[in-house]
């Protein structure tokens, strides 16, 4: 589910319809600031095997879930300042 940044009021329904998803399961909620790893960590903790690359074009690596890992990415890892997980995916 992704929502618009139209309104504070408009990101806060699109959460509560969102959160109706995880009645009655158990939630660990990971939070901090942007680009300090929260998406890679979730995605290890899941099982994902991950591996450094470089980004196409750049001499920068970055860590990223494997092509071959049997666990598939579950959250989209950022490799900017621009937040991947404004609502979290249940």
């Amino acid at each position: 589910m992704r929502c618009s940044w139209l309104s504070l009021l408009a990101s806060i329904k699109c959460g509560l319809k969102a959160s109706e998803q995880a009645r009655g399961k158990e939630l660990l909620m990971v939070v901090a600031n942007t680009g300090v790893g929260k998406s890679l960590t979730v995605n290890y903790i899941h099982g994902c095997k991950m591996e450094r690359a470089a980004l196409l074009g750049s001499i920068n690596k970055v860590m990223r879930v494997s092509e071959g890992s049997s666990r598939k990415e579950i959250m989209q890892i950022g490799h900017t300042n621009q937040s991947m997980t404004f609502i979290p995916q249940l």
